[in-house]
């Protein structure tokens, strides 16, 4: 089971560690693998709470990653989601990077997952908001590379056009679990 998200969690910037991090317990720190160069905004010195719209935001995600990932494990699936609503709340959006991808005539997403490609190959990647023609993605495997000079890390973020983007049906699904 996922944690379960809760108002005395507390957003801060992790000076050692030099990246945004959520207090979840006394003894229990989450680190995201966000940076302050990648930031809009930093947490209030003392810390600002995990609000309503965090809340919100943490339940819709576990939600999608539930239907969408049954293989991962609820750990992994906590990580995803707090880093998603991290970017949303704190995160330096920028313009669409869509050319490092192929464009596909039938695209879109399936339960907020797809993949994205690219000449040498493609990558899982998290939908995590839409607006019109364009999407903020997160990219959910270990690394991508986009060029000879430009790699993806997990957890990276991107604006890409919709077009980029094909559905993506977990790797294990419901129906190789009843044959295991």
């Amino acid at each position: 089971m996922m944690l379960q998200p809760d108002t005395s969690w507390l957003w801060y910037f992790d000076e050692e560690h030099q990246k945004l991090a959520l207090k979840l317990t006394d003894d229990m720190v989450f680190v995201t693998p966000y940076a302050n160069k990648r930031l809009t905004h930093l947490p209030a010195a003392k810390g600002d709470g995990f609000d309503l719209q965090d809340l919100e935001s943490y339940t819709r995600y576990a939600h999608q990653l539930d239907a969408a990932l049954p293989e991962m494990t609820p750990p992994e699936k906590t990580q995803i989601a707090i880093n998603a609503c991290a970017v949303m709340r704190f995160f330096k959006l920028q313009a669409p990077k869509s050319w490092y991808f192929k464009r596909h005539r039938y695209a879109g997403h399936h339960h907020q997952l797809a993949t994205i490609h690219t000449e040498d190959g493609e990558a899982r990647v998290f939908v995590l908001d839409e607006q019109e023609d364009v999407c903020n993605i997160m990219l959910l495997d270990e690394q991508f590379s986009l060029s000879s000079t430009k790699t993806l890390q997990q957890f990276d973020v991107l604006k890409v056009h919709l077009d980029c983007l094909l559905p993506c049906v977990s790797r294990y699904s419901s129906m190789e679990r009843k044959l295991a």
